[in-house]
């Protein structure tokens, strides 16, 4: 039997508010521990002119102890296509 004890979560968020939001929100989920996290703020560069600023966010998040796992943590990845409009 397999056990998914821990991940790392990255996200790309715009401005501090949704960092902060998204933070908030892993400290406040009872699923797992939030045992570490990070926020770095990123600029996109081309031809020495910044193009794009946003917020890279770090969450490492437990589910359960390594040596004795108690549960079982399934983990359904969703991707939502954007949504262009019609031309």
């Amino acid at each position: 039997m397999k056990h998914l004890i821990k991940v790392q979560e990255v996200y790309r968020v715009n401005t501090d508010a949704e960092a902060e939001a998204l933070i908030a929100e892993a400290k406040n989920d009872d699923r797992f521990v939030l045992v570490k996290y990070n926020c770095e703020s990123k600029e996109v560069k081309a031809k020495g002119e910044i193009i794009d600023e946003y917020i890279r966010i770090t969450l490492n998040k437990v589910f359960t102890d390594e040596k004795m796992p108690d549960s079982k943590v399934s983990i359904d990845y969703v991707i939502e296509e954007p949504n262009y409009g019609t031309f």
